[in-house]
């Protein structure tokens, strides 16, 4: 967050976090835009801002996601979180991978194809997925499976109450990827699967499996 401003330099301060949270920095001159919610604001920052034009899909986008998030208790669950979009056009998806890092202040970013229309990205569920992330302080790696499991159940459940889903096609959601997880992960109990995540890339399969 920007701690003061004086003599035409930018000061920022770091929040104090627990030092083994993970966290991401990216230095430039970057595209600002923020999406207000009632309790907070998102600074967004656009890599590559040229690749954007018109940004007003990237806005609906994520403010449809906020909305979403805030369902739940009403408010967001964080103040001031940092989001970093950036361009990535080997996908046919709207919205390819996302992240979310705690350390030293919350932080989501997300590869999107920012040539695809603006419906796939109200459709998205991944912005959804990693928003729900931050209801939680961020896990070690032996507990990132609950974390995952609560942002699997949200990226449905939320979908269904915004109407972004039906009901029977929330729950069906979450059945089928049920199944996926436990076919994925036969032959792994849930520690195992939880400590290879990472290297397996497995992020779905732990939170389809154990929600």
């Amino acid at each position: 967050k920007i701690a003061n401003k004086s003599d035409n330099k930018t000061r920022y301060q770091i929040e104090i976090t627990p030092a083994n949270w993970s966290s991401l920095m990216a230095f430039g001159y970057f595209k600002i835009i923020k999406i207000k919610a009632n309790n907070t604001n998102l600074r967004v920052a656009l890599i590559n801002e040229s690749r954007f034009k018109p940004v007003n899909k990237i806005k609906r986008w994520l403010r449809a996601a906020v909305k979403t998030v805030m369902s739940v208790y009403g408010q967001f669950p964080v103040r001031g979180p940092q989001v970093l979009i950036i361009p990535s056009s080997s996908s046919g998806q709207a919205v390819r991978f996302g992240a979310v890092s705690q350390g030293g202040g919350h932080g989501i970013r997300f590869y999107v194809n920012p040539t695809r229309p603006a419906e796939d990205f109200l459709n998205d569920w991944i912005a959804p997925h990693e928003l729900s992330h931050l209801f939680l302080p961020e896990l070690d790696q032996e507990g990132t499976w609950f974390s995952e499991g609560v942002a699997t159940y949200y990226q449905n459940i939320l979908r269904a109450r915004v109407g972004q889903l039906s009901k029977q096609q929330a729950w069906q959601e979450i059945y089928d990827g049920f199944l996926r997880g436990m076919q994925g992960m036969s032959a792994k109990n849930l520690r195992q699967a939880t400590l290879d995540m990472h290297r397996d890339h497995s992020y779905m399969q732990i939170g389809r499996a154990h929600v």
